[in-house]
């Protein structure tokens, strides 16, 4: 059961979502069937993200809800501190602010508990969201500058370079042109060393419409 959430995994990355979804659809059985907790967070999870990545995110939302029920009754401090960073992440996309504040609150608690930079990392980049969302920019800059530090000691590159487009995006909206120049400059030439093609055609694009 546990391979086959690995190749749900590679499907949802290859945009297979149907096949993900019937072999996380069989996991969840097949752990409910057994009385598995940690199979059934896990499959719930996988879930959450084939719902995620076609769009249901209420569906997401109630997978990762389960999930996060699941493992603070098994313990898994890891696991739960980065599902209710996606429930953090989900409810400030349904805009339900106050509802992604507290999880992204319990999650930072959470990680910050087992030391798990790179998960902090990624909550403090979605406090970065939340607060760009409700237009308090001085919060967002603050937040997305607290994720590149924590992604820097953690050594996640591809986190890193999210970090430095989003940091540019408010520098942006506030009208500091030069300095979102240099941080997609910096993005620019950390996404061509390390292959992020993706990240590379987005610094360029946006590169290319700062003024300054």
């Amino acid at each position: 059961a546990r391979t086959a959430l690995v190749l749900s995994r590679f499907l949802r990355l290859h945009h297979a979502i149907a096949e993900a979804e019937a072999l996380d659809e069989a996991t969840l059985a097949t752990a409910i069937g057994s009385g598995d907790r940690d199979l059934e967070a896990q499959a719930l999870i996988a879930l959450a993200g084939d719902a995620f990545c076609s769009g249901r995110f209420e569906v997401s939302y109630r997978f990762d809800r389960d999930a996060a029920e699941i493992l603070s009754e098994t313990g898994d401090a890891e696991a739960l501190g980065r599902t209710l960073h996606n429930l953090g992440a989900i409810t400030t996309l349904l805009r339900r602010f106050d509802e992604a504040d507290e999880y992204l609150v319990r999650s930072e608690s959470i990680l910050k508990r087992i030391d798990d930079r790179r998960g902090l990392g990624w909550v403090a980049f979605r406090r970065g969201f939340r607060s760009s969302a409700i237009g308090d920019l001085a919060a967002s800059e603050r937040y997305f500058v607290e994720s590149l530090e924590l992604r820097r000691v953690a050594d996640d590159r591809s986190g890193l370079a999210s970090s430095l487009v989003s940091l540019a995006t408010v520098h942006t909206r506030r009208g500091n042109f030069r300095e979102a120049a240099l941080l997609l400059a910096d993005c620019l030439q950390m996404s061509r060393t390390h292959g992020f093609t993706l990240r590379v055609v987005e610094a360029s694009e946006r590169l290319a419409h700062v003024a300054f």
